[in-house]
């Protein structure tokens, strides 16, 4: 449960806003307005790494915040305390049905969620009040970023992002209240007197775990976490959603105990691997308990009941910690009236600090939260060498018992020069997510690339047009198609994923039938494979694949021809990660599939010997990696969760073709310039070293407009009166994108008898 604590203005933070706010001279020259009381709604934005999270459920509205002012220009007298008892002006959580003096446990708590480094700045309004106005703020963030916190700096500027400015002593218009102590705890129902919980104790320890603050009136920054018991569990940083502990909850709602909520029994220590018990009770009832209080034998008693055993059983006194006997654990999981659920109120810290608000020019201020994290945390270049070294870093958690071989590796990192670190980082998180979807790209537009284009489409009479070379025709209503081709494609490095060259290779066959005048429906089959080596020497990936499609192509109208194909490919994939950190390179084989889809049509004008128009492409291509785990690295190996995308290409442009006769043979000849827009590839991929949280690696999508530019020939090679053999090439690149460029080439072999 949370504990509300207060920060009150002091008489030399009063004294500073004060005389601010009489000094006209002063006040022009700084060019501040009059503007002393927060507005009731007052949020402008939220930026940043975060939100301000809002539960309808508990009776939190959007925005999830409210500023309430009872008595404009107050000075509340908080000198020297940190208790909110008597302040009527508060910034609270916006619950309609709750004020500032609302009993402790009512949900007043303002609930932030930090998800990275970047500072979470929450912009707020004011109006003016002829005075300084104090506001105890009532806050609780929570770590969802993927590090450890290990302090924290709450900062008062204007604007937000990069444009953010903080406050300084000319500028003293909001105020740090420096009377009034600010504090900064985990909730008091871990680590404390047991807050709003029914037990009177924490369930860690009976002191709380705090951040001590230095409020230097436009900013608060504070040290580690200082409680013991804590720095032994959990070390002394505020622990990250993914490091925290399971609880065993039970349900004592249908007891003789008062518990309205499921209570904290039990926790598992994963480096020891067994359930241990809390602190659970105590003996007496504190002063001021409700009289329906229960002591700790009563507690024990009734836990022993809800399970069917004697108080001896359960193997604790209560509060010495004692690991849970296998029997009663047993009970317990067989009882549906424990649940296992995280342990959520070891990543929140409550915030209680006092505003003094007085003025400034632009009717708003900020407050900005900054997270600090671990040296080797802070030296990241990126999210994904962000969430690599958070990963790294919880190493320093001991109930995770995770091996001190961690430690001997973020010394390694730390040791390199700044850039060298942030490439240690790159290369120990999943640098092969890009590879591999960018050689699976590769072998599904080589397939859609393999199949004969629209202009070897028969007219409707059922002559032939133009094949190009891409068909063989077997009978006068069957053909087939061998098309072999390869591809060179680079993309650059972006935030996230080391940039790469793929070469690829494939071949396909098809036999198609006609099933309408100039229409025309076939299977294909193929193969193919592709070598894919990432930038900076950071490994590779290679795929073998196997595939096939169902296509239909053919003439619309008199002018317009189609091509349309569904196919799909096994992927075989071996990867390679070389750790330069470590001098060693994991290695890992998994299975996969690419699904494709794509179509194109044409609408071609005959000019004289030419026949132009407009051409446009539609291509879906859907990527699904199986997980796997690697070898070779030995604590820089990782087990990698299932990958997926998807990318999307949309093309048009113009279309030329022309047909000349060679000998007692025909050649065709075509070009074409498309602009080229793709969109995906990008994809969240939980991995993890062993013995350490799992971290969710982004790879950055591939979006990027470019131009293909296309030429292709086919010549007929022998003609008889009953069979024609051609054969043909064509070239399709990709230029003057951004960060892409590609080299497509396919010969194929038509025979007609």
């Amino acid at each position: 449960m949370l504990r509300r604590h207060i920060i009150q203005p002091g008489a030399q933070a009063r004294a500073r806003l004060l005389g601010t706010a009489v000094t006209l001279p002063l006040l022009l020259a700084a060019g501040l307005a009059q503007a002393g009381t927060l507005l009731d709604a007052p949020l402008a934005g939220v930026s940043g790494d975060g939100f301000i999270f809002s539960d309808p459920a508990e009776g939190v509205l959007e925005p999830g915040l409210k500023a309430v002012t009872i008595t404009p220009n107050a000075d509340w007298d908080k000198v020297g305390t940190s208790s909110p008892s008597g302040v009527l002006n508060c910034l609270m959580a916006n619950n309609p049905d709750i004020l500032c003096d609302a009993a402790q446990g009512a949900g007043k708590r303002i609930k932030t969620r930090l998800t990275g480094p970047v500072p979470l700045d929450m912009r707020l309004r004011v109006a003016p009040s002829g005075g300084v106005t104090e506001y105890f703020t009532y806050g609780k963030t929570s770590n969802l970023t993927g590090a450890r916190i290990t302090n924290f700096a709450f900062v008062l500027g204007t604007g937000s992002g990069d444009s953010f400015v903080p406050l300084s002593p000319a500028d003293s218009a909001v105020l740090f209240d420096d009377g009034l102590i600010p504090r900064f705890n985990l909730p008091d129902g871990l680590f404390g007197g047991g807050g709003q919980e029914a037990s009177g104790i924490g369930f860690f320890d009976t002191s709380r775990s705090e951040m001590a603050p230095t409020n230097d009136l436009f900013q608060i920054t504070t040290a580690s976490l200082d409680n013991a018991t804590h720095t032994a569990l959990f070390g002394t940083a505020l622990l990250d959603n993914t490091m925290i502990p399971d609880g065993m909850f039970w349900d004592a709602s249908g007891t003789t105990l008062p518990d309205e909520e499921s209570v904290l029994i039990a926790w598992y220590h994963t480096g020891a691997q067994e359930w241990r018990y809390g602190n659970l009770g105590v003996a007496v009832a504190p002063s001021g308990a409700p009289a329906d209080f229960a002591t700790l034998d009563e507690r024990l008693a009734a836990l022993a009941a809800s399970i069917g055993v004697d108080v001896s059983a359960l193997g604790t006194t209560g509060t010495d910690g004692a690991a849970i006997p296998a029997d009663i654990l047993a009970a317990m999981t067989a009882s549906g009236m424990f649940e296992v659920a995280p342990i959520e109120d070891l990543r929140n810290l409550n915030l209680n600090f006092m505003l003094d608000v007085g003025d400034i020019d632009t009717g708003e201020f900020t407050l900005r939260i900054v997270p600090v994290f671990a040296p080797v945390v802070q030296a990241a270049g990126s999210r994904a060498q962000f969430v690599v070294a958070g990963s790294l870093d919880a190493a320093n958690v001991p109930y995770l018992g995770a091996d001190a071989g961690y430690l001997a590796i973020i010394d390694s990192v730390m040791a390199l020069a700044p850039a060298e670190r942030q490439q240690a980082l790159a290369e120990l998180g999943f640098s092969a997510g890009a590879g591999i979807f960018g050689s699976a790209y590769a072998l599904g537009t080589d397939q859609f690339f393999a199949l004969p284009g629209g202009e070897g489409a028969d007219a409707a009479d059922g002559s032939t047009v133009s094949s190009k070379g891409a068909s063989w025709s077997l009978d006068g209503d069957t053909r087939g198609f061998v098309s072999l081709g390869g591809r060179v494609s680079e993309a650059d490095a972006t935030s996230n994923n080391f940039g790469y060259e793929t070469e690829s290779m494939n071949a396909w066959a098809g036999i198609e039938r006609n099933v309408t005048p100039g229409n025309w429906v076939g299977v294909m089959l193929g193969a193919g494979e592709a070598k894919t080596d990432l930038a900076l020497g950071a490994g590779g990936v290679d795929v073998e694949s196997m595939g096939l499609g169902l296509y239909a192509r053919g003439s619309m109208g008199g002018n317009g021809r189609y091509k349309a194909m569904l196919g799909w490919q096994n992927l075989s994939l071996d990867t390679e990660r070389n750790i330069s950190v470590l001098g060693a390179t994991a290695t890992g084989e998994t299975d996969g599939s690419v699904l494709v889809a794509g179509i194109e049509a044409d609408w071609l004008q005959p000019r004289n010997n030419w026949r132009w128009g407009p051409t446009a492409s539609v291509q879906f291509a859907k990527v699904d990696i199986d997980g796997y785990a690697e070898t070779g690295a030995g604590l820089g190996n990782l087990t990698v969760g299932d990958q997926s995308t998807n990318f999307l290409l949309a093309s048009a442009g113009l279309r030329a073709e022309a047909d000349y006769k060679v000998g007692g043979g025909m050649m065709h000849s075509f070009a074409y310039a498309t602009i080229t827009s793709q969109t995906g590839g990008d994809d969240l991929i939980s991995a993890n070293f062993a013995g350490l949280p799992s971290f969710s690696m982004p790879v950055d999508a591939m979006d990027d407009t470019w131009v293909d530019l296309g030429v292709g020939v086919s010549a007929s090679l022998a003609k008889t009166a009953t069979s024609e053999t051609t054969i043909g090439a064509e070239y399709k690149g990709a230029f003057f994108g951004d960060g892409f460029e590609s080299h497509a080439v396919r010969v194929s072999l038509n025979v007609n008898f």
